[in-house]
């Protein structure tokens, strides 16, 4: 008996650990006809912890328990991922960490491990993809956070990498920005502005591509978001005075504007949101020499537990080639699907139900023996004394 249950218990969990990322990923493939570099693009891992689940306690079980299905669930989407269709590049839409902003340094590198670990992140030159980030929200905090505690951010960058940059991929120039600072102020408000309004005066034929990387998405009045969305759009919103900013939801409309003049991208990536959103916004190009529309898509959460029962990355194809005349819609330049991943509920209502029958299996016998042996007593008659 304990045999057969050890058995279908070995079974079931590797059905839902394993097996359950690998069909789903099988649905999944790269753009159809597409062919060039190919990137996976994921958000928010966000690994839960304690100030994700504060009514759980710190340091118990519970809380220990819902870390590992969160971290289990993520290494075995990037393992899946990365094995099957083993992309160049991998590209991170910020919140790496549930909330790497709050801790002392110790804390940080014990959660740095951790992350390293689901995320897969390669540190040891091996040829595998290379690994891109721009920072989030819980990486480093907002503003006024970064303003008042620069190593918070400096540490981020010391191990993931800057948070505003360019990088090559394909025939496409990826431009990370550190939009967690943008509608702020201070040195690192100043120093990333510096960097998005460097990118016009680089503009030259023949034009290269750019793909705009940030954390927060850029603003979105219609609320209307695509046939891939699971929620109703997020309001927004901004929290903070005179500029100290300490939450936000979306990019102001001046920000949003400023940056997609300068960076002219034929598309824009982003996060935060955890759900799946594909919205168009129209700027001023100078390139075009009027005004034109670009997509933003934003991509869900690549994690179980962050309220997406639907998570995903996007797989992304990119040209190869450099140099062709500026096309602010990308049409047909950059292709995108997206690929979802089992939904974690139905994994656990499985571990539910074969639970309560390997219950039942146990108990079982003892049980039946038990209502066999009331069933005999019943026929018995009873004497029944009374002490005064």
């Amino acid at each position: 008996l304990y045999a057969s249950l050890f058995v279908i218990w070995g079974a079931v969990l590797h059905h839902g650990e394993v097996y359950s990322h690998v069909v789903a990923q099988r649905r999944c493939s790269w753009p159809h006809g597409a062919n060039g570099t190919r990137v996976m693009v994921t958000a928010d891992p966000q690994l839960v912890d304690e100030y994700t689940y504060r009514e759980l306690g710190r340091r118990s079980r519970a809380l220990a328990f819902a870390e590992a299905v969160c971290d289990a669930y993520v290494r075995r989407t990037m393992k899946a991922g990365l094995r099957r269709f083993a992309p160049r590049n991998v590209v991170f839409l910020g919140d790496l960490f549930g909330q790497g902003a709050r801790r002392n340094d110790d804390e940080w590198r014990a959660l740095r491990r951790r992350v390293d670990a689901a995320l897969w992140w390669p540190r040891n030159g091996d040829g595998g993809p290379l690994y891109h980030t721009v920072a989030g929200n819980h990486d480093v905090g907002y503003s006024e956070v970064i303003r008042h505690h620069p190593r918070i951010l400096a540490r981020f960058e010391e191990w993931y990498g800057k948070s505003n940059f360019v990088e090559r991929i394909g025939g496409v120039d990826f431009v990370g920005v550190n939009a967690m600072v943008l509608d702020g102020k201070g040195p690192a408000t100043d120093e990333t502005w510096a960097f998005v309004d460097g990118l016009s005066a680089q503009k030259k034929e023949p034009y290269v591509k750019r793909v705009l990387v940030t954390h927060l998405p850029l603003p979105n009045p219609s609320q209307r978001c695509g046939p891939f969305r699971n929620s109703q759009a997020i309001q927004g919103r901004t929290l903070g005075s005179d500029k100290e900013i300490i939450y936000q939801d979306y990019l102001s409309d001046e920000s949003a504007q400023r940056l997609l003049r300068a960076v002219e991208p034929v598309l824009v990536l982003s996060g935060h949101d955890h759900d799946q959103c594909e919205v168009t916004h129209a700027y001023e190009s100078a390139l075009a020499g009027g005004t034109v529309a670009v997509t933003e898509i934003t991509v869900g959460t690549v994690s179980a537990l962050n309220g997406n029962d639907q998570p995903s990355y996007l797989m992304l194809t990119v040209p190869e080639a450099a140099g062709e005349s500026f096309d602010a819609s990308g049409s047909g330049l950059i292709q995108h699907k997206l690929c979802f991943l089992p939904e974690i509920r139905e994994i656990l209502r499985t571990y539910a139900h074969v639970g309560v029958v390997s219950v039942l299996t146990i108990l079982g016998p003892p049980l039946g023996e038990l209502i066999a042996a009331a069933k005999k007593f019943e026929g018995r008659p009873v004497i029944a004394l009374c002490f005064r």
